[in-house]
């Protein structure tokens, strides 16, 4: 990643797979040990939701103010294929099982 970044930049770690708890603390012990001897940093990012955060982000959502992006949508009858396609890393957006 440090081909891509600024002599300067920032990488920001944000979670891990699911159901791979170890995989993100592996990330953020890696996270310290590359901050000592790179001159681009890696940031680790753990979010905590709050309610209050929701109600906020829920009044953006019904202003319009923020938009999700929905790259494609599949029945439920599909939802084996709507993982598969997440699985694939090529998702450019949220995907939606409708019931």
């Amino acid at each position: 990643m440090r081909r891509v970044l600024a002599p300067a930049g920032r990488h920001v770690l944000v979670g891990a797979p699911a159901g791979n708890s170890a995989g993100l603390l592996l990330g953020l012990v890696w996270t310290l040990l590359v901050a000592r001897f790179v001159s681009r940093k890696p940031v680790s990012f753990l979010a905590h939701r709050t309610l209050a955060d929701l109600d906020f982000i829920r009044g953006l959502l019904e202003t319009g103010r923020i938009t999700p992006v929905i790259e494609r949508t599949y029945p439920l009858a599909d939802a084996a294929e709507a993982i598969r396609h997440v699985e694939s890393g090529l998702v450019r957006g949220k995907v939606v099982v409708t019931v």
